[in-house]
């Protein structure tokens, strides 16, 4: 039970049924609990800015009514977590947009070899793992009374 607690929280969103379906046995294979949605406008209604639960966002960029680097402004507002654009359509000019508007990574959808999804999943959560132990440590430093340390 404790196991299950401690599992890492991935939000995907893809509107094509068949991706959402296999990205998420990509993300469950390295043990991660994944929600999924299909409609950008369905998880910004139901989430309402609420993303704290979640490790890592994994974002199609080609959305129904609202492209993902949109979706990525969005969200942006509400969390630091690592957020992935994923596409099966790459191109510089999208790589270069989506990270400007703070996408941790930028992958090209690939059905056949997950390798480079799945790097760039255990890149992105010890990402959040180092964000999460650094505000735990800046709390406990201001905790002690500690004045003479800057830690902005």
């Amino acid at each position: 039970m404790s196991q299950e607690l401690n599992r890492k929280r991935a939000l995907i969103i893809d509107d094509e049924r068949l991706a959402l379906e296999f990205y998420s046995e990509v993300l469950e294979a390295q043990n991660l609990n994944v929600t999924k949605y299909t409609c950008p406008k369905t998880l910004l209604n139901e989430l309402d800015g609420n993303f704290s639960a979640f490790d890592l966002i994994l974002i199609d960029y080609n959305l129904p009514d609202m492209k993902g680097v949109d979706l990525l402004k969005s969200i942006k507002k509400y969390t630091d977590v690592p957020k992935l654009i994923f596409t099966s359509e790459s191109n510089m000019a999208q790589a270069i947009e989506v990270m400007r508007f703070g996408a941790f990574d930028y992958i090209e959808k690939n059905f056949s070899d997950t390798e480079a999804l799945s790097v760039a999943i255990q890149r992105a959560l010890k990402h959040r793992n180092l964000q999460v132990e650094n505000t735990q440590l800046k709390k406990q430093i201001n905790s002690t009374g500690i004045s003479n340390i800057n830690l902005n």
